[in-house]
């Protein structure tokens, strides 16, 4: 059975690209049951603009005056307008392919267990250099943060959108399509993002057991930024929404820092070899030549707006699951820490933690320390916490950040743990010593939250 599909467009400024957007939606093979145009600009001249559109292209169209600029405000008021069983997103830039539609219908009845799919974005701007690079880039980074698992081309495999159906972590809403069941659990976008809402929700639907689905039928055609200008006004708001969506949680997510090191290495390789590529294949040689400059242009635009001031301040999660106190690590300051030791960054951790006990304990004996990481902690979660203390009769004496360390260990294997902490131990104890009492050089980007209580 077809699931019925509400296409959603948020829009603003842009009457001509929305226009050709709408014209390929009305060419469509199957058409659509719904479109929703949420206007971010909202005015009576647009929606009799929005109005002629519709009736000069013969297609119903539900006009929504958006209550802010951000888009996810947008998206989240056309969702909830929706009363199809699937809300599929098209930026107003894109031209959808005639059969996108038809192809999304399709792709629900072949993968039923799907919360999300979304599909190849294509350049629809090949005669302008500018916009070729950024399509080469956007594939490679996305082989890289999401990379088929079937591909047996080697580093070519990097330079091309996969040719088949798999599962990835996430996908831009420029053609993106969620269940509206799958939405409404996960608490639709996160309004206070300026970018990065749609990485955000789907990292919250992965983690709630949802799955994503790429799937090559399904294609639009992006008309990239044209100007230098303006694409790099767009990568400085990409690391202004990483750096508010949370700085470790972001760039895990939309960056280099998720990655291996193997994987680093055949990012530097695919990156370098990018040129000679594009020169092999018979492209444009200005390709070759400004590939390398334009991705360097946009890497720094997004550093630049990851630290840029005023960047920063942590967003309210879009109605995030609220965690259970357990969550907390609990322990009396009198207690041992002992985590399992995985690397430095445990003995890192425990150092930071007894300096912290030394001081409680002295000011505070037979007090309980909560400790949690600080990277997906929502002020939900400590209200559950707060409420659990008075229900128990406690009171909170302090509460603050702990530092965690800079880096991230990952997981050894068992039979070696014990003797890998001998020689850590006694070989890294005065470097750790040097770092926590230099903590503070880091203390912006990685740390845990911790409660002390004491009985009333």
């Amino acid at each position: 059975m077809n699931a019925a599909v509400s296409v959603i467009i948020v829009t603003f400024k842009r009457p001509g690209l929305l226009k050709q957007c709408l014209a390929s939606l009305a060419q469509q093979s199957v058409k659509p049951d719904e479109i929703i145009v949420v206007d971010n600009d909202p005015s009576e001249i647009n929606k009799k603009r929005f109005c002629a559109y519709a009736e000069e292209l013969k297609q119903a169209l539900c006009y929504i005056p958006g209550q802010n600029k951000r888009i996810a405000s947008g998206r989240n008021a056309g969702a909830r307008r929706a009363c199809g069983e699937v809300a599929a997103f098209i930026d107003d830039d894109c031209i959808a392919e005639k059969s996108w539609v038809e192809n999304i219908k399709a792709a629900y009845r072949r993968y039923p267990e799907s919360s999300a799919i979304g599909g190849r974005v294509e350049n629809a701007r090949s005669d302008k250099a500018l916009p070729r690079l950024q399509q080469y880039i956007q594939v490679l980074w996305f082989n890289l943060l999401y990379p088929c698992p079937r591909n047996d081309r080697g580093l070519r495999g990097l330079y091309v959108l996969p040719g088949e159906s798999y599962p990835v972590g996430s996908l831009t809403t420029n053609n993106l399509s969620y269940r509206k069941t799958a939405l409404a659990a996960a608490g639709y976008f996160n309004e206070s993002l300026v970018t990065n809402e749609d990485a955000e929700l789907n990292l919250r639907i992965t983690k709630a057991g949802g799955r994503i689905l790429y799937d090559p039928s399904l294609t639009v055609y992006h008309c990239h930024r044209w100007s230098l200008r303006a694409y790099i006004g767009q990568s400085f708001a990409f690391g202004r929404g990483l750096r508010q969506w949370g700085a470790r949680q972001g760039l895990q997510a939309n960056s280099l820092l998720g990655l291996r090191l193997k994987e680093k290495c055949r990012f530097a390789a695919a990156l370098f070899l990018y040129p000679l590529y594009i020169l092999v294949c018979l492209r444009k040689p200005v390709d070759a030549l400004l590939v390398l400059p334009v991705f360097l242009i946009r890497e720094a635009s997004v550093s630049l707006g990851y630290f840029w001031p005023g960047s920063s301040g942590a967003p309210q999660a879009a109605a995030a699951s609220p965690q259970a106190p357990s969550d907390f690590f609990q322990l009396r300051l009198d207690e041992q820490y002992a985590p399992q030791i995985k690397g430095l960054g445990e003995l890192y951790e425990i150092r930071s933690v007894d300096r912290l006990k030394q001081r409680l304990l002295r000011r505070y004996p037979g007090g309980v320390l909560f400790l949690a990481p600080r990277r997906g902690l929502t002020g939900e979660a400590c209200r559950c916490l707060e409420e659990k203390i008075r229900r128990d009769a406690c009171v909170i004496v302090e509460k603050g950040l702990v530092d965690a360390p800079p880096w991230q260990s990952r997981p050894r294997k068992a039979p070696s743990l014990a003797a890998r902490q001998k020689w850590l131990m006694s070989l890294a104890g005065p470097l750790l010593g040097v770092l926590v009492n230099f903590e503070f050089l880091w203390r912006r980007k990685a740390h845990m939250a911790y409660y002390c209580v004491r009985r009333q």
